[in-house]
């Protein structure tokens, strides 16, 4: 972390609409009544523009009652730099009597494209790293009409790797991106940029360190039998309301004893009869192939939950003071953030925490930046690695 680094409160924001591809300008908005956008992990973000007639020139206003669904892209600046970009997905025009007409412009980032995209091309991968499956799931989905995302994708060693088959026309890119991320690596949107990256641990480098006094929330210190397991199995869905096969990691622990959890995964296995394996699975993988995916699920789960179960567990979207000693460049979700909570033990506690979501809220009261924060290791962190 740079020296003298803090999370400050921007001056200004304001937002331009562009044509899809986020490079032509459709029209620049004068001046913005307010604007919530975010960062998502594993997910799709969200924007929000809000604009009043009052504030902005008739040509303006003109353009933005023209502005439609998948046409148009909104990019948001906060004092100047772009923070946030992606397609329309809505226009809200609100009219009230005498009242101004108010225009709400709600967007999706980039990947809000891959909710409405097939994938388009079949790719068989073997032997490779998570964050490059989830870069070729990106490149199925675009290799025709691409709006402007496969350039900017980020793709950094996530530490797995495995066999995939990338299906054409077997589901949405946002699906795909979900199972490969379960498997144990992180993907986010960061303006345009799609981020791919290794799971935060303990060992991982923190982005900075933060105390209570720096969330203008509560925070909790829970402890849990339901964050444990000292062994944990990954499961395929079922056939007939029965696994055909799990994949297991751990044991008994000599404090805790045999505590299991089960990992729920979209991975087909179906065994026919006879109990022969049968390849007409939704994902492609062959039967050896499904067993090591799974293998991956149950251990990145048990690399979490095999930690004692304490637990810090900040209120959801906390906000951050803006003396906080990080910038809002390094809040990235699926970063490591260290949480310092209490003064005496045995409420002094330092925790390793997960960013999952940053929200900000820039208004006629000035700018709100919040958090949602997850132990690395505690419930709310491991829910979110399911494959949904």
């Amino acid at each position: 972390m740079a020296y003298g680094e803090t999370l400050g409160c921007a001056s200004t924001y304001t937002a331009t609409v562009h044509w899809r591809g986020g490079q032509r300008v459709y029209t620049y908005i004068d001046k913005v009544e307010r604007v919530v956008w975010s960062r998502e992990r594993r997910g799709v973000s969200e924007a929000t523009v809000t604009v009043a007639a009052s504030g902005v020139g008739p040509g303006c206003m003109a353009r933005l009652l023209e502005t439609y669904e998948w046409v148009h892209e909104i990019t948001v600046y906060r004092d100047d730099r772009a923070v946030w970009q992606g397609p329309v997905k809505m226009r809200d025009v609100t009219i009230s009597g005498n009242q101004p007409i108010r225009v709400e412009l709600t967007a999706k980032d980039v990947l809000g494209y891959g909710e409405r995209r097939l994938l388009q091309q079949t790719r068989k991968l073997e032997g490779a790293d998570l964050s490059e499956m989830g870069k070729a799931a990106i490149e199925s989905a675009f290799a025709t009409r691409d709006p402007n995302v496969v350039p900017h994708i980020v793709a950094r060693p996530s530490g797995s790797s495995g066999d995939r088959t990338i299906r054409a026309y077997s589901r949405y890119l946002t699906d795909e991106l979900s199972e490969i991320g379960g498997e144990g690596v992180e993907w986010t949107c960061v303006g345009r940029s799609v981020f791919f990256d290794a799971p935060a641990t303990a060992s991982t480098t923190p982005q900075g360190a933060i105390t209570g006094e720096h969330l203008l929330g509560d925070v909790h210190i829970v402890s849990s039998g339901d964050d444990y397991a000292s062994r944990v199995f990954a499961a395929p869905q079922a056939q007939n309301g029965v696994w055909q096969h799990i994949e297991g990691v751990g044991g008994h622990s000599p404090v805790y004893g045999l505590v299991d959890y089960v990992v729920q995964t979209q991975h087909s296995y179906n065994l026919d009869e006879d109990g022969s394996w049968q390849s007409s699975g939704e994902d492609g993988l062959s039967r050896a192939q499904t067993e090591a995916a799974l293998r991956r699920a149950a251990q990145a789960r048990h690399t979490l939950m095999s930690r004692p179960p304490l637990v810090v567990r900040p209120a959801d979207n906390s906000q951050l003071d803006p003396a906080t000693p990080i910038s809002l460049d390094r809040l990235i979700p699926g970063c490591r953030i260290d949480l310092a909570v209490g003064t005496q033990a045995p409420l002094a506690v330092q925790a390793a925490m997960r960013l999952m979501r940053l929200t900000v809220d820039w208004g006629p009261d000035g700018e709100k930046v919040q958090v949602s924060l997850a132990q690395i290791g505690g419930s709310t962190d491991q829910s979110d690695l399911e494959t949904p």
